[in-house]
């Protein structure tokens, strides 16, 4: 018995020394790897006032004519400050943040870690942090980066040992906070400070602080300056945190929570008219190119937008919306952030490549960051030139076809809907010319169901619409959200002879020594006949007749066309107005359904606000010579003019019969012979549209009856057309991708490919 006890004893004892020797061998391989890091990154560590950091230049943006239209990046200088300059609530704050037992552990808080792996453990993610202040320092000082590697921590380890040997707690705390970066090209506490807030770190409050700690773990995502919300959300994280450890009191902490943030006014109206258009180029830039050389990697950005368009245009609007809020409410209407109501939302393009010229996202960018330029909204009847396109496109439609204004019930899904005129009132028998200017609601449904909703959906889509359309009857009215980039967009082909348009905005990015790394071309496509293009034109252009706003801008000769849109309770009025060389779309509307706010924006609607403001302000900007006169509106050979004996409407003076006379393509001349039979109009078998038997002796008029039950895309391929070649690069021939190239997706120099265009179903 004894004897089989020693020989347990002897194997255990043999286990043991087994394991020992493996963690000798183990430990010995550590000891020898952290040596030679010690002895290869870490020899020669500076003093604390020796630290070089590195900060490259901001990225500069141009515009289309070389000015500079902003910096990507901090514009204060760097500059380091000691932890007595700073002040001792920097030093609470960052510490009780990033690592409230800084001041009692050693380099690695190995308490710290193991409550992080257990908490991370229970929560199944990554809830918290183990890495303390000199590990972090170690990080950033050493350019160890942000791999989750076995090797990286290793090397932050050591080297945590290793400056803590060599520097006191607080100089590595000093180095730590003149290291650290915050975002927006910020690198240093005291840089943050003065890009943030015009302030030196010393006279920051609490709440300010905090907010710059709490940008600490995600600085690209939570830069005050471009998402405040993201910021005041880390900050109130911190403030917590701090009121947890007892390093500040509950009356602190409420006054801190509370105070409302201010970022630099400074910074901030400098960027009133262009900051729109900066964020939208940061966010590409940063999207595709990362946030280090977005900041501090001196590029050069050129771009397609006008410094002087877009100040000219923000001016304007913000002139007239000052001038309307006085004469009509008398008094500024807020909402519940305290932003004023209404607020603006504009986009000017070229139709003829797609470049976007000028971009406005609310009255001024130090109040509002918020972009409406990209924000989608219900459109209303700036919707509809798509579906009469679609109808004139397939030749189902000439201006002086008629459809009568009447009650009407459309089947739903387990119900019917019965849309109605804006001033519920029907009108009778009207043109399509006249339903497109008084935006008749009903001739919009009967034309979209005529062409069938599947076709005003691909439409739509082909003319530049990424958002959804749905396939539901309302959608003829506008009731989907599109941003006014897409609606200006698809408002290019009526412009251009009928093609569509890839928004442009950055056409070349350098670095910082003049090469180039991201070059976009525009590209374009055929999606309707030029002759469909120009009817469209023709009627769009009968909005600048009779107008009470829109002739406003008819201040120098220049041809214009565009459709007005509005939605329910007038929370969105929309403008968009084009010619040969521009499509100006424009939003003015309410952020937001709160009660108070409609109520007062109510008081604003005795006029048409978008179609006001726009009339107003193109006025101004054609005056300025800011847009000029772009060539004559080219009429294609085919387009024939027709003369149809039909009763005059209101729009057209009205009172007796007379001839009129309209231009229309060829294939689609109206039939004179017939009276207008209505007749029931079968779309699928669960949908049918019943209209009204008693119809108007208006005649003779074409007969729009019977229509197919289904209705093919006309247009099922399309081919890129290569742009034409400035003067001075004629020499120098390009080559059009063969596929769409979106604004994340760097051309590809291809022969375009050869299609077979298939006939109209039609």
């Amino acid at each position: 018995m004894a004897k089989s006890k020693n020989k347990r004893r002897i194997r255990w004892a043999r286990v043991f020394g087994v394991i020992l020797l493996i963690f000798a061998i183990i430990a010995s391989a550590i000891a020898v790897y952290a040596v030679n890091i010690i002895r290869t990154l870490a020899a020669d560590l500076p003093q604390p006032d020796e630290v070089k950091l590195d900060i490259q230049e901001p990225s500069t943006v141009y515009d289309r004519n070389g000015i500079v239209l902003g910096y990507l990046g901090s514009s204060a200088p760097y500059k380091y400050v000691s932890l007595e300059e700073m002040g001792p609530l920097v030093k609470t704050v960052f510490v009780g943040s990033e690592d409230h037992r800084f001041y009692n552990h050693g380099p690695v808080d190995w308490v710290g870690i193991v409550r992080a792996t257990l908490t991370n453990l229970m929560h199944g993610s990554i809830q918290q942090g183990g890495s303390t202040i000199t590990q972090q320092l170690a990080r950033v000082m050493f350019n160890l980066g942000m791999e989750t590697s076995m090797d990286r921590k290793l090397k932050e380890f050591v080297l945590a040992y290793r400056l803590e040997q060599r520097y006191t707690k607080d100089q590595i705390l000093e180095l730590y906070l003149n290291m650290v970066y915050f975002g927006d090209g910020c690198h240093g506490v005291e840089t943050a400070a003065q890009h943030y807030f015009g302030k030196h770190t010393s006279e920051l409050t609490l709440s300010e602080v905090a907010l710059l700690a709490g940008i600490l773990p995600a600085p690209s995502v939570r830069a005050p300056t471009s998402n405040l919300e993201a910021a005041i959300n880390g900050r109130n994280v911190v403030l917590n945190k701090l009121l947890s450890q007892e390093a500040i009191s509950e009356e602190e902490y409420e006054e801190a929570k509370n105070q409302t943030i201010e970022l630099s006014q400074t910074s901030l109206v400098e960027l009133d008219a262009k900051g729109y258009a900066m964020d939208f180029i940061r966010s590409f830039l940063v999207e595709n190119f990362g946030a280090d050389l977005t900041f501090s990697g001196g590029l050069s950005v050129y771009t397609t937008f006008d410094v002087k368009l877009i100040e000219g245009l923000q001016s304007s609007i913000e002139q007239y919306l000052d001038e309307r809020d006085k004469s009509i409410t008398g008094t500024v209407v807020l909402d519940d952030k305290g932003v004023r109501q209404p607020q603006p939302g504009a986009i000017i393009i070229d139709p003829r490549n797609g470049e976007i010229l000028a971009m406005v996202g609310g009255r001024k960018y130090s109040e509002t960051q918020y972009n409406r330029a990209m924000a989608p909204r219900s459109t209303g009847s700036s919707f509809k030139p798509i579906e009469y396109a679609a109808a004139v496109q397939m030749n189902m439609l000439t201006p002086f076809d008629t459809w009568v204004s009447e009650p009407i019930k459309v089947p739903i899904p387990g119900d019917t809907w019965s849309p109605h005129e804006f001033n519920n009132t029907w009108w009778g028998q009207i043109t399509v010319r006249e339903a497109i200017v008084r935006s008749s609601n009903i001739a919009a449904v009967k034309t979209a169901l005529l062409v069938g909703i599947d076709a005003v959906q691909y439409y739509a889509k082909k003319f530049g619409i990424t958002e959804e359309v749905r396939p539901v009857p309302s959608t003829a009215i506008g009731v989907n959200e599109i941003t006014p980039l897409n609606l200006a967009l698809s408002y290019a082909p009526f412009a251009n002879g009928g093609y569509a348009v890839e928004p442009v905005f950055i056409k070349e990015v350098k670095n910082s020594v003049g090469v180039t790394i991201y070059k976009q071309t525009p590209w374009k496509y055929k999606v309707i006949d030029e002759s469909t293009a120009y009817v469209m034109s023709d009627m769009l252009h009968s909005m600048f007749m009779g107008n009470a706003y829109t002739p406003k801008a008819a201040v120098d000769g220049r041809f214009l066309a565009g459709k007005s849109g509005t939605t329910s309770s007038w929370k969105d009025s929309w403008y968009v107005g084009y010619s040969t060389n521009f499509v100006y779309a424009l939003t003015v509307g309410i952020d937001a359904d709160i009660p108070e706010v409609k109520g007062a924006y109510k008081n604003m609607t005795t006029k048409h606000p978008g179609m006001w403001l726009w009339g107003y302000t193109a006025r101004d900007l054609f005056k300025a010579k800011l847009i000029p006169v772009g060539p004559a509106l080219s009429k294609p050979k085919n387009i024939v003019s027709v003369t149809v004996n039909l009763k005059d409407s209101e729009l057209l003076g009205g009172g007796s019969q007379k001839p009129v006379s309209s231009i229309t393509k060829p294939e689609a001349v109206p039939l004179q012979t017939s009276p207008v039979s209505w007749e029931t109009l079968s779309l699928s078998a669960d949908l049918t549209v019943t209209y009204n038997a008693d119809c108007s002796t208006f005649q003779p008029v074409r007969v729009l009856w019977p229509v197919p039950t289904k209705q093919e895309p006309p247009l099922e391929e399309c081919e890129f057309i290569p742009e034409p070649l400035p003067e001075e690069e004629e020499q120098q021939e390009q080559e059009i991708p063969t596929s769409p190239v979106t604004p994340n997706q760097t051309p590809q120099s291809k022969k375009p490919e050869k299609k077979d265009q298939k006939k109209n179903s039609t």
